[in-house]
């Protein structure tokens, strides 16, 4: 091991612990399978909105890969046919997250109109109509016969 000439004493011990601690160090990734959960009821929304979190990260995640893939020069025809496949699944699955986005939109809205109440009334409208006939009615020179 090389040594440097400024650490020496607490400075040489700190850095030595700190070599161990580094070379003791797990790995961070978290590659384990969790159990999946029962979805509830309760929280559809919820699993919902995780679940299109989990979608658009995929989708970030190939959009880098074909990046990725992209930038590498390959003669290989295989690759450039993996290569193809991922873009096109990359495609797929933005115009599925696209079609989810418009159909949900869609349904809310048309429950919105659903539950929206009509803002004219038909009877006062069929009421305002006869009043204003009559008013007409008199109120012209020749009357008409309505």
């Amino acid at each position: 091991m090389h040594q440097r000439n400024e650490r020496r004493g607490f400075d040489e011990i700190l850095y030595q612990q700190h070599v161990q601690r580094i070379n003791n160090m797990k790995s961070t990734l978290d590659n384990h399978n969790k159990p999946k959960l029962k979805p509830i009821p309760k929280y559809a929304l919820e699993n919902e909105q995780r679940n299109r979190a989990i979608h658009l990260q995929n989708a970030e995640l190939l959009q880098r890969l074909a990046k990725i893939k992209s930038s590498i020069q390959t003669t290989n025809h295989v690759s450039v046919l993996r290569q193809l496949r991922l873009k096109q699944q990359l495609y797929d699955l933005q115009r599925e997250l696209k079609e989810n986005k418009l159909t949900k939109a869609n349904a809310e809205l048309s429950a919105a109109l659903e539950k929206c109440k009509p803002s004219i009334c038909f009877e006062k409208f069929e009421k305002d109509f006869r009043k204003s006939r009559a008013l007409m009615k008199n109120m012209s020179l020749y009357p008409e016969y309505l």
